[in-house]
């Protein structure tokens, strides 16, 4: 009878039933500069590369999470939610070639389009007043970022976020009858 062949013994602890461990293993490629900064922020931060990137990933996480909670602070839950899916759908409808969306009337037109179905899709049920007061509310908010010298510094970011779009805001002026004239 030929002798029974064994496997030669496992070095190192055995391992832990895939229920048990705390972490899950991800395998994926990265290209060598990646690899390089990573093991020098290892490095710098005392954590092994594996904690660098798991730090770095829920950090990403984490900045998702700090704008959800500050356009809930800011507008509330309904308007945060509508502006995330602003976004979302003007990614979608604005798409194409080369410089910004804004400044492509074709994709800007789309953009209004799908910002106005997500609102349609939204619309509560019954009558609604005539929108010519709401229009030129709106005007007149966007007249004021334009041209107000000091404000918060929220304002300060909406203006700087918007840069040359307000430059497109014609100025008004109230007459004394209450209409708004834009120059």
């Amino acid at each position: 009878m030929a002798p029974k062949k064994t496997k030669p013994p496992r070095r190192g602890r055995p391992p832990i039933p895939e229920e048990a461990r705390r972490s899950k293993n991800l395998t994926f490629r990265v290209r060598a500069t990646l690899q390089e900064n990573l093991a020098r922020a290892a490095h710098a931060s005392g954590r092994s590369v594996s904690e660098e990137i798991e730090h770095r990933l829920e950090r990403s996480f984490l900045g998702e999470r700090h704008l959800i909670q500050a356009l809930e602070m800011t507008y509330g839950s309904t308007l945060a939610g509508l502006l995330l899916t602003f976004g979302d759908v003007v990614r979608y409808a604005a798409q194409g070639e080369g410089g910004d969306w804004a400044d492509d009337a074709v994709r800007y037109a789309r953009a209004t389009t799908a910002i106005n179905a997500v609102l349609d899709a939204f619309r509560p049920e019954g009558e609604f007043p005539p929108q010519k007061e709401i229009v030129a509310i709106t005007k007149w908010v966007l007249v004021n970022l334009k041209k107000r010298t000091e404000s918060t510094e929220l304002e300060a970011q909406k203006r700087s976020l918007l840069g040359p779009l307000l430059e497109r805001v014609k100025l008004a002026r109230m007459t004394e009858t209450g209409d708004i004239i834009y120059e």
